[in-house]
């Protein structure tokens, strides 16, 4: 028999609802590529929240019972438990397995958790996208953010109703005034989504509107369908404005703002329906195994992320940890046994049984203290890195990407692009490219500097250096800055008669195997997307510069692995492992489709093959016990510079005077 929640009213298919949620979610952190936009399952918790606290406040204050001093108990009791445990669970592992960087963050998640603003937090440490030093994948915490938006809600919403009961205010202006905040925040998402997406997607102002929807069910501004198959019909269609966006909302979609609504008003829809009568829908939804899913969903929610991030960290000793399969049921188990002992002991009439409330408060606050001093002292003392060797150490300050060239990325004005070199000799060759470029820029400053010449830096990071291009989008470039900066580049080169050479500098598997989303529209070809489109634009890109009797040399790839470097050998050295370089074999392979159009244009090509200098018998990815990366694929200046030499002595030959 399942465990319903105690409260008045119970609804299934809402819970059947929060089983939807938070398998999106789950789904989607486990495998981005089949879900790429399960994150919708956040907004479908928003509006349930939304409905059912608004639910309980209208209730009690319409019957002269409300109390603040009840209703944040019942929130304590509600989340504080399960929170506290994988909070501990988190430090825990945090202190033996994460690198003191990654470790500084987590504690500021921390903090912000326990004080209901970590989506301030990672608002704040993940607003440079591209170019932040820690990867949000790597932050135990960092799903956290959702439930301090609906603190911070929890916080303004029942004032706000309260004090609009109190003043008497009729149920028409109540709901009038709900209205305005959830267009006036709709607003704002969809404004601001373009120049300030990783704002709109944490802070609360731009997420109101959300659970506003679920609030404003409570009014009933939504009729009852006493008619079967007009209920049936609009259940059908609620229920795929939630599953779509899952399987085709992806990392390049605008999203919250007006993309949001579709999840949101569906949510919304499936809530009203359901007290409507019994459709097909309800029926998928009330299923045993369901209902489950969806009475675990907090702490699945809270369970899983943890677990994912973790995994990446043991799974060199542990293989089955990469396990997808796997690391779902561990997430399941482990939140069915939060969900029984953890959470119900607590909760309903049972938990004022169990535990009185003032020991409810004198508890967590006592808990609250202890984890913020501990947080407190470990981002005060470097994220205690002396729990490790200096080595590891060494690792992990390596992982920071070097600014230098960081504020040439995106210049819109060509004649405020970058000079490198010798800057007073008007550059005669332009490097074109995306923020793999930015790292060969200690190479090429030396190099030119050599030659007593000046270059021309022109990157935009997760930009493909094409012409023709009319889209492009990732996490990290979601405007037209790519569409643009590839107009410019074009444009320039028709009218500078000065520059003879153009180097195009890339991460060319993200091109050529579909990792970016791009699309170019070559005139007599048509449009073209992503690996289909890399190709052509590619040789397009190439042409063109020819016939503008401008020389073009292809820089081609460093070796690319699927981790941070740094990170993977700190890591093995934590866990007494080696990690694996790589072979020339293993990353011509990873570059196949790359290489056989080289192969196949050679005659057309100038072609500076970088994986001959760092891969010989193993990819080469340390110099002198230090990474030559501070990720995954980006050379850092150490890398940079010790390839200095064989880069120049290719270059020289090729480029023209």
């Amino acid at each position: 028999m399942l465990m319903k929640h105690a409260q008045t009213g119970y609804l299934p298919h809402i819970d059947g609802l929060r089983a939807i949620a938070v398998l999106s979610v789950v789904f989607h952190h486990f495998n981005p590529e089949i879900f790429p936009g399960g994150y919708i399952g956040v907004d479908i918790f928003f509006v349930i929240s939304g409905y059912l606290i608004a639910g309980i406040i209208k209730k009690e204050i319409e019957e002269n019972r409300f109390s603040f001093v009840n209703f944040y108990e019942r929130r304590v009791r509600r989340i504080f438990p399960a929170l506290f445990s994988v909070l501990i669970f988190t430090i825990i592992l945090s202190y033996y397995y994460l690198l003191p960087s990654d470790f500084i963050v987590t504690l500021r998640g921390l903090i912000g958790t326990l004080f209901f603003f970590s989506n301030l937090v990672f608002w704040k440490d993940l607003s440079e996208g591209y170019f932040a030093a820690t990867d949000n994948g790597l932050i135990p915490l960092v799903h956290t953010w959702s439930l301090s938006v609906e603190e911070q809600f929890y916080l303004f919403f029942p004032l706000l109703l309260f004090f609009l009961y109190k003043f008497k205010f009729k149920v028409v202006s109540i709901v009038s005034s709900l209205i305005l905040l959830f267009i006036i925040s709709l607003f704002l998402s969809e404004y601001f989504i373009v120049d300030k997406p990783v704002a709109v997607f944490f802070l609360a102002p731009f997420r109101i509107w959300e659970l506003l929807a679920g609030a404003l069910l409570v009014f009933n501004i939504m009729p009852i369908v006493k008619n079967r198959v007009l209920n049936e019909l609009l259940s059908m269609i609620a229920f795929s404005m939630i599953i779509y966006p899952s399987f085709f909302y992806n990392e390049v979609t605008k999203f919250p703002g007006i993309s949001a609504l579709l999840p949101v008003v569906g949510s919304a829809m499936i809530i009203q329906l359901g007290k409507s009568g019994n459709t097909f829908i309800k029926s998928i939804l009330e299923i045993k195994l369901i209902l489950f899913i969806g009475l675990i969903s907090y702490s699945l929610y809270l369970w899983h992320w943890p677990i994912l991030v973790f995994s990446k960290h043991l799974s060199i000793n542990f293989p089955i940890l990469n396990n997808i399969f796997a690391l779902l049921i561990i997430s399941i188990i482990v939140s069915s046994l939060s969900y029984l002992y953890i959470e119900q002991p607590f909760r309903g009439k049972e938990g004022l049984k169990f535990i009185s409330r003032s020991r409810v408060f004198y508890y967590s606050g006592i808990l609250v203290l202890i984890l913020g001093i501990f947080s407190f002292y470990g981002i005060l003392n470097n994220g205690l890195e002396k729990r490790f060797s200096t080595e590891v150490v060494n690792f992990d300050k390596a992982r920071t990407p070097i600014a230098k060239y960081k504020k040439c990325n995106g210049i819109p004005n060509p004649d405020n692009w970058c000079v490198v070199g010798n800057k007073k000799n008007q550059p005669e060759t332009i490097f074109f490219g995306d923020s793999h470029l930015l790292s060969w820029g200690y190479a090429i400053d030396e190099i030119f500097l050599d030659r007593n010449e000046g270059a021309l830096l022109v990157p935009l990071a997760a930009c493909p250096p094409f012409f023709d291009i009319i889209f492009s989008g990732t996490k990290f470039q979601k405007n037209q800055a790519c569409v643009k900066r590839s107009k410019d580049l074009e444009d320039f080169l028709k009218t500078n008669k000065h520059i003879k050479n153009v180097v195009l500098v890339g991460i060319w598997p993200s091109y050529f195997r579909g990792w970016n989303s791009f699309t170019v529209e070559i005139e007599g070809i048509g449009k073209l997307k992503n690996e289909l489109a890399a190709k052509e634009a590619l040789l397009n890109t190439v042409e063109k510069i020819n016939e503008l009797n401008k020389n073009v040399i292809l820089l081609g790839p460093v070796p690319v692995y699927e981790q941070s470097v740094p990170l993977a050998h700190a890591n093995a050295l934590i866990q007494k492992n080696k990690f694996d370089e790589g072979t020339l074999k293993s990353q011509i392979e990873l570059n196949s489709i790359f290489y056989d159009y080289v192969n196949k244009n050679e005659k057309q090509l100038k072609f500076i093959d970088p994986l001959k200098w760092s891969c010989k018998l193993k990819c080469t990815t340390l110099v002198n016990g230090q990474s030559i990366y501070h990720d995954s694929n980006h050379l850092n200046r150490k890398g940079s510079l010790f390839f200095k030499e064989q880069f120049a002595s290719e270059l020289n030959v090729l480029l023209e005077k």
